[in-house]
């Protein structure tokens, strides 16, 4: 019998050493997030943001009115992979001088009741964002196009 208990422990150790342990990816995928916030205003719609990647497309349902000190942290659900297919391609058309710009505000985003809108970028762990003045005249001409193509996006998705 002691032979038995014998054979079962050293098989025991083998089989433990032998185990080999996956390495941990502690860097989250690429992604942007945009959106677009109101602070005078009252329903579901006035904060909407989201988050793209290459897994599909989610939104924040905290609706925290974001600040200009951190990129946004929300908490996303995923939605219909035939929304993500109508907004996918939003990340072909960020202008490059945008990653120029100090993390921030760009603009007076959300004075005067106009509105901001959100862009967040992510990639090989390095973060950007960027609160931006939804008002076309206090933006650089660069930008105009990108901000309406967001506000677009987000009438698609809530379409």
């Amino acid at each position: 019998m002691k032979k038995y208990i014998l054979i079962i422990i050293i098989f025991s150790i083998g089989f433990t050493e032998c185990k080999k342990e996956e390495p941990l990816n502690e860097v989250e995928p690429s992604y942007i997030l945009f959106g677009h916030f109101y602070g005078m205003c009252l329903g579901e719609e006035c904060i909407e943001i989201f988050k793209l990647n290459e897994y599909g497309l989610f939104e924040d349902i905290n609706d925290n009115y974001p600040g200009s000190e951190s990129i946004y942290v929300g908490k996303y659900v995923k939605l219909n992979d035939s929304i993500f297919n109508l907004v996918k391609n939003i990340d072909k058309n960020i202008p490059e001088q945008i990653f120029n710009e100090p993390n921030g505000k760009v603009g007076i985003p959300d004075y005067g009741d106009g509105g901001g809108a959100y862009f967040g970028y992510s990639k090989n762990g390095k973060t950007q964002f960027w609160l931006i003045d939804q008002i076309p005249n206090n933006l650089p001409l660069y930008l105009q196009n990108f901000i309406a193509e967001i506000n677009n996006n987000i009438s698609i998705i809530n379409n």
